[in-house]
């Protein structure tokens, strides 16, 4: 049992851990958006280019879907052990595509307002 307990661990601490950032975007909204890596360090003039409402919704369900990913592998861990994790390890790896990058561009682009949109 105590093998087992040692991969399980890791899985229940991060989704533990992924599971509060979801919460916190929920129920912060677009208040959480400055915990956004990149995003919290540009200005509020560039800040107010982009849907944060978006922003931070798309997070909250990014965090979700990994706690769930690796709450369900603590799960697995328990019985299975080492495999697993490894098998949990590379879902999650695989879910993180596309979430990473270096450019601000790249990252919140999908989030700019249209500069044209005249609101009425």
């Amino acid at each position: 049992m105590m093998k087992t307990m040692t991969w399980t661990v890791p899985c229940l601490t991060c989704g533990v851990i992924f599971l509060v950032f979801a919460v916190l975007f929920a129920v912060l909204k677009e208040k959480a958006t400055h915990m956004i890596g990149g995003f919290g360090s540009l200005s509020k003039e560039e800040q107010a280019q982009y849907d944060r409402a978006a922003m931070a919704r798309d997070y909250c369900n990014m965090f979700l879907l990994w706690a769930a990913v690796m709450l369900t592998g603590a799960l697995f861990c328990l019985r299975f052990g080492l495999p697993a994790f490894c098998v949990t390890f590379a879902v999650w790896i695989l879910t993180t595509r596309g979430k990473i990058h270096l450019s601000i561009e790249k990252a919140f682009g999908k989030y700019k307002l249209d500069q044209d949109r005249k609101d009425f």
